[in-house]
């Protein structure tokens, strides 16, 4: 996605993008003075530090885009007990994107036979087709 703020805006690259009720959708990626380019978490080349509550504790994982149509976490503990319908947030890991902001819950759970860690597939909180409004969270200079 394009959007029509730029560096003149105070907009740089890996600042989080926001779609309505504070749903994550993806960073920016690319800055140019009147406009910038939003890598969304469906996307193949989209990578993020994500959270996975789940009823007694959480979980840290890697989102990595799927096609643009899904959502994958990589790198799931293989002892965690995650399962569908868990929460899914930011971790806070990242720069410039605070933790605790809705992106989806689990749908499916991979626990790959020798490997050493599980997977998930995510429903967004959010359909990503539907998007119009955006926010980026620019810090306090």
């Amino acid at each position: 996605l394009v959007i029509d703020r730029g560096s003149s805006d105070g907009i740089v690259s890996g600042l989080g993008v926001f779609a309505r009720d504070g749903i994550f959708v993806g960073k920016i990626s690319q800055v140019e003075e009147r406009h910038s380019v939003v890598i969304l978490l469906t996307d193949t080349a989209s990578r993020g530090a994500v959270s996975v509550s789940t009823e007694d504790a959480v979980y840290g994982g890697v989102t990595q885009g799927e096609h643009n149509l899904n959502i994958r976490i990589e790198f799931l503990p293989k002892e965690a007990m995650i399962r569908s319908g868990d929460t899914v947030t930011t971790s806070g890991l990242e720069e410039n994107i605070p933790a605790g902001f809705a992106i989806g819950i689990v749908e499916e759970v991979t626990d790959g036979s020798g490997s050493l860690f599980k997977s998930a597939i995510v429903a967004p909180a959010i359909d990503f087709s539907t998007l119009q409004f955006l926010s980026v969270l620019v810090p306090k200079k």
